[in-house]
């Protein structure tokens, strides 16, 4: 089956019709915390950046424990050339300017801040591309 099919199956089980078969790689998932499964947003998040080729994040804010908990991860991925787009909101002026600061320095990261007055988004979105996944 070609991709676009395989993508369209899963967009359609994930958020339509779960009786409709779909392959793993292409289902969204939502990820969170769960101590009794031993599962992390963060390594989630941090497995998934290792394997990638490109990735976009949006977030609500960032602050310094977020980027810091992520900063080998990134390092890693300027020395590899990967590059990455991470949209930011200023909800409720939360993302700390330091951190901010943090990912600015990062060559292959394109860091883009939401204005709260224009658009109230406390998104929180991880996309990563994989070869043509």
């Amino acid at each position: 089956m070609n991709f676009l099919k395989e993508l369209r199956r899963g967009v359609f089980n994930g958020y339509i019709d779960d009786d409709i078969i779909a392959s793993d790689a292409f289902k969204p998932r939502l990820i969170v915390n769960d101590a009794e499964k031993g599962e992390k947003v963060l390594t989630s998040i941090n497995d998934e950046l290792m394997k990638c080729d490109a990735f976009w994040f949006s977030v609500a804010f960032v602050t310094n424990g977020g980027v810091t908990t992520l900063l080998n991860t990134l390092k890693e991925l300027e020395s590899k050339g990967i590059k990455g787009t991470i949209i930011a909101s200023q909800y409720q002026k939360f993302s700390q300017p330091s951190a901010l600061r943090k990912l600015l320095q990062f060559k292959n990261i394109e860091l883009y801040i939401v204005p709260e007055d224009r658009y109230h988004m406390h998104a929180k979105a991880y996309n990563f591309k994989r070869e043509e996944e």
